[in-house]
C-alpha cells in the first residue's frame, strides 16, 4: 500500500511543507531556488537542479487540498450529513438550497429539464448555445449553463482571499443570481443573502477526483494513465513554485482554481476544516 501525501497549496507554509514531503527537499533550498530564479520558474529546471527523478513522483498516493466557499442557514449540517455536493445534488437532496427554493414556490426538475415557478413552467431543455450578454436568451442560457455544464464543485487550490472572488459566492450561490434574473424575482437571491452565513470548506481529494483542466489546458488523450498522473503532479509542482514566488515578490498569489469532476461528492471524511468567514480570515492572516 502506497504512503499517502496530502498536498496543500492553500498557504505558503503548507506549500513548502508539501513540496518537502513530496520531494524530500529542504524548505530553505526551495525558497533559495525561487529567489535565484525570480520570474523564470520552470518545473523541468527545478527537477534537474535537485536531481528529482520522475518515477519518484509516483511513489505516493496523491491527494490535493482545496478551499470551497459556500453559504447556508443550517450551520453546515447538511454538508456534514451528505458531504460537499455539486449543484445538481444540492437541488435533489434535502438541503437548505432546495428548501429555500421550495419556500418561494420553485421546483427544478432536472430529469425533464423544467423549472416550475408558481403557475409557470420554464423549459430548460434547449441546447445550450453560449451566453450572449444582452441577448433575449442570456438569463435562460446562464441557468442552463449552471445546471448542466458548470454544476460541479468549484474551489481554489489557492488565492489571496477566496472571499473576494468576483462571483460573489460569499453572499449566495451564483446560480441563485442567475435564477433571480431569469424569473425576475429578486427574493430568490435577496432572501438567501439575508438568512445565511458564509463558510469556507477546506477539503482534500484524490488527484483523480479533479478535472484535467484543474491542472492544465493540455489534452492528455495521447498519454497513458501513468504519464497523465506524472504530468498532473508536475503541474502541481509548477503551481506551487509560482504560489511561493508571488508571495515573496508580489502581494500574494493570483487565484488558482480547482474543479472536482461532475457528479462527485466530497464525503465528510475528506473535509478537513469548516471555517466561518471570520475564522478563515484569521487562520490565513488575511489583511485585505
Amino acid at each position: 500500500m502506497q504512503e499517502q501525501l496530502i498536498f496543500d497549496m492553500t498557504s505558503t507554509e503548507s506549500t513548502l511543507h508539501s513540496l518537502e514531503g513530496l520531494l524530500g527537499l529542504n524548505e530553505r533550498k526551495i525558497v533559495q531556488y525561487i529567489i535565484n530564479k525570480k520570474g523564470e520558474l520552470d518545473t523541468e529546471d527545478f527537477m534537474d537542479t535537485f536531481s528529482v527523478k520522475e518515477n519518484n513522483l509516483l511513489n505516493k498516493e496523491f491527494f490535493i487540498v482545496s478551499l470551497h466557499v459556500t453559504t447556508n442557514n443550517d450551520n453546515c449540517a447538511s454538508i456534514k450529513k451528505f458531504g460537499l455536493l455539486d449543484l445538481q445534488k444540492s437541488l435533489t437532496l434535502d438541503t437548505p438550497l432546495k428548501r429555500h427554493l421550495k419556500s418561494l414556490g420553485i421546483h427544478i426538475d432536472l430529469t425533464n429539464k423544467k423549472i416550475f415557478y408558481n403557475d409557470n413552467i420554464i423549459d430548460i431543455g434547449k441546447k445550450y448555445s453560449g451566453i450572449n450578454f444582452g441577448s433575449e436568451d442570456e438569463y435562460l442560457n446562464s441557468v442552463i449553463h449552471k445546471l448542466f455544464i458548470d454544476f460541479q464543485i468549484n474551489a481554489f487550490f489557492y488565492s489571496k482571499n477566496v472571499l473576494n472572488y468576483d462571483g460573489g459566492v460569499k453572499n449566495r450561490p451564483e446560480f441563485l443570481m442567475n435564477l433571480s434574473n431569469l424569473l425576475k424575482d429578486t427574493r430568490i437571491s435577496k432572501k438567501w443573502e439575508d438568512n445565511t452565513k458564509c463558510y469556507v470548506i477546506k477539503f482534500f481529494a484524490p488527484l483523480s477526483s479533479y478535472t484535467d483542466y484543474s491542472f492544465s489546458d493540455f489534452i492528455y488523450d495521447d498519454l497513458d494513465e501513468k504519464e497523465v498522473i506524472l504530468e498532473k503532479i508536475k503541474s502541481v509542482i509548477q503551481k506551487s513554485l509560482w504560489r511561493i514566488h508571488d508571495d515573496i515578490f508580489h502581494n500574494g498569489p493570483d487565484e488558482c482554481y480547482s474543479y472536482i469532476k461532475p457528479h462527485l461528492v466530497i464525503p465528510n471524511s475528506q473535509i478537513m476544516k469548516i471555517y466561518t468567514e471570520e475564522e478563515y480570515v484569521e487562520e490565513y492572516n488575511i489583511k485585505e
